[in-house]
């Protein structure tokens, strides 16, 4: 009669564990126990959130082009992403004062220190994203172009199936729409605003009779901007089906 018994004990998921094999031997067979030594203890929260940030940021450094595209406009901005504890969002927008200098800040919750580097990228990618186009109103568009670039640089960097649903869904909705012209076309249809829609309201109300001179020349100028936002976008979503030729990705989800 031969009895094996095997004894594992749970590691550390930050460290690699230290395994020893004991075996005792009698005339009633072999007692054989695996035992696992744990490793180091895990990071606290906002420290591995900032272990994450930092993998992510400098995955998206060292790769091809989207996402070394966008690491380097952070860094022109001088912007910069760290953590925070007990904040609402995965990953937002904002900014930080030093010595009366305003700059980019993007904070991530300590949320983001459980999630995989390729999750992480996809976030910081989507908030890089907003930055690029700060100036242009909130719009379809805007958002589009944060959710492409989120989009392409996650998969630079290998990302793997989204087991996160707001993301997925975001990638998801990127990648039926295969271009920002269904995009948009399906988001208006919902009542969002769109940069042809902001301009189409813009020139009705220039043609309101009653207009000052002076609110006149502050809706030209607002027309002007719109149109170099079309511009903008029109060279962007040229950019990204060079980029989608270029790769021939398959589904990601």
């Amino acid at each position: 009669m031969k009895l094996v018994m095997s004894v594992l004990c749970a590691a550390a998921v930050l460290a690699p564990s230290v395994q020893a094999q004991v075996s005792l031997e009698n005339s009633f067979g072999r007692l054989s126990a695996q035992i696992v030594q744990d490793g180091p203890k895990p990071l606290p929260p906002l420290e591995a959130a900032r272990a994450v940030i930092a993998a992510a940021l400098e995955t998206m450094r060292t790769r091809y082009e989207v996402a070394p595209r966008l690491f380097q406009s952070l860094r022109a901005a001088g912007g910069s992403v760290d953590a925070r504890l007990g904040q609402a969002e995965l990953c937002v927008l904002t900014e930080k004062t030093a010595e009366g200098v305003a700059s980019p800040l993007i904070l991530c919750s300590e949320a983001i220190g459980k999630k995989p580097r390729d999750y992480a990228v996809f976030y910081i990618s989507e908030q890089i994203g907003r930055l690029v186009a700060a100036g242009m109103p909130e719009c379809v568009e805007k958002d589009y172009m944060a959710v492409s670039l989120a989009a392409r640089s996650w998969i630079e960097v290998g990302g793997q199936l989204m087991a996160d649903r707001a993301a997925a869904d975001r990638l998801q909705e990127w990648w039926g729409a295969f271009g920002m012209a269904t995009f948009v076309a399906r988001r208006e249809a919902f009542g969002q605003p769109s940069l042809a829609g902001l301009l189409a309201a813009n020139l009705r109300a220039q043609k309101a009779p009653g207009r000052s001179p002076a609110e006149l020349a502050k809706l030209q100028a607002e027309e002007k901007s719109l149109r170099d936002f079309q511009a903008q976008a029109a060279a962007f979503a040229s950019d990204e089906a060079d980029w989608l030729k270029k790769w021939n990705t398959l589904d990601p989800l």
